[in-house]
């Protein structure tokens, strides 16, 4: 299936009190990440988290996956800029990450 540790993910989670303006933030990240799909890179989402709401925050991911970890980190490097999330929003950036909970 390609999963770590034979290729390297990095997983973008929108978290907010709202649930539709969470997951609209969430959207726009998705659609400004989608000319990066191709053979090398594979985007995963937007999906709600499993655990969808913790401490009246509602979460929403976003997950990347290559073989080769500077393509993702570049990949974040020139489009960080172009995530325009709202001020009561937060977004958490994880490079391969622990659990996806």
């Amino acid at each position: 299936m390609n999963m770590p540790p034979f290729s390297r993910l990095l997983r973008l989670v929108v978290r907010g009190g709202d649930e539709k303006s969470a997951s609209d933030d969430m959207k726009k990240i998705s659609d400004v990440l989608s000319g990066y799909r191709s053979e090398k890179i594979q985007i995963l989402g937007p999906a709600p988290c499993m655990l969808n709401k913790i401490n009246n925050k509602f979460r929403f991911q976003l997950l990347l996956k290559s073989r080769n970890i500077s393509d993702l980190q570049e990949i974040i490097r020139k489009e960080s800029v172009n995530f325009k999330i709202k001020r009561s929003n937060h977004l958490e950036i994880d490079v391969d990450p622990t659990d996806l909970f």
